[in-house]
């Protein structure tokens, strides 16, 4: 049995939203570089969510504190929203570890989170076989 992919099929939009430009772009030059995948970068939430307006991601990266929303704020708001309450989602903070942001990201039904600095090979990885998984 012979297969035909298309590229097209493989190549998923990640929307990287982070108040921090450094970041955003970092992680959106590495995508561009090392996967088939194509990534947006928004610095801020009020701009992800104009885009929502015409456009889904595959997969969202998301900032935990950003200065007009909070990272679990727009979560939670994107959960109670019918067209991306399915949306994988995971968080990106500078906490390593807490209570507070672990129990916050379970209610908000979070996918997973990547600690700041991002392991850039890592990330790609996880989000390699969350695409996999879905398939």
């Amino acid at each position: 049995m012979k297969f035909n992919i298309v590229k097209s099929d493989l190549k998923k939009k990640i929307w990287i939203v982070d108040d921090d430009r450094v970041i955003g772009n970092i992680i959106c030059d590495y995508f561009r570089a090392n996967t088939l995948h194509e990534p947006y970068y928004f610095s801020c939430v009020p701009d992800a969510t104009k885009a929502l307006k015409s456009q889904t991601p595959d997969i969202m990266l998301l900032d935990w504190i950003m200065p007009e929303i909070s990272g679990l704020d727009f979560l939670i708001h994107l959960r109670q929203n019918k067209n991306t309450k399915n949306l994988p989602i995971f968080m990106l903070t500078g906490l390593k570890s807490g209570l507070e942001f672990e129990h916050a990201c379970n209610a908000a039904d979070l996918n997973g989170y990547f600690t700041k600095p991002v392991n850039l090979p890592l990330m790609a990885r996880r989000i390699e076989y969350h695409f996999a998984e879905t398939v």
